[in-house]
């Protein structure tokens, strides 16, 4: 991969965690990037050399916007406190920038198996969402 299109998917990726309701501080932890690196891509400038540990984050956070653009409630879903296993009380974003790398991993099987459903209401119910509609099981 290289320097040119690891910035193209920063700067791909940042606008869609604008629109998940995503702070440039919140936006800074879950990459492992300093704000003014996520401004950097923000404004379509090079943000510099990746880290494994950097580009391990953009991929998975790559795959779970792209999850999450079925559901028009994905912002809120990421942003509510979740009961549910594996979330413990947390906002799936909580946790992800509690525990980085491996949370984003569990909300990235999250999402991976309620895509693997038919029905819209299994990401709710995975997340623990008492508002979900039933599904069939």
């Amino acid at each position: 991969m290289t320097r040119q299109s690891r910035d193209q998917d920063i700067q791909a990726l940042v606008p869609r965690l604008v629109e998940l309701g995503v702070t440039r501080a919140g936006q800074g932890w879950l990459l492992g990037l300093s704000v003014r690196r996520v401004r950097r891509a923000a404004q379509g400038l090079s943000v510099g050399p990746l880290t494994q540990d950097q580009r391990t984050r953009v991929g998975l956070l790559e795959r779970i916007c792209h999850a999450l653009e079925p559901w028009d409630d994905a912002r809120a879903w990421l942003a509510c406190p979740n009961a549910a296993d594996p979330f413990a009380g947390h906002s799936p974003i909580e946790l992800a920038v509690l525990f980085g790398i491996p949370a984003l991993v569990v909300i990235d099987q999250v999402l991976t198996s309620a895509a693997t459903t038919d029905t819209e209401g299994e990401i709710h119910e995975l997340a623990g969402d008492p508002d979900a509609p039933p599904t069939d099981q």
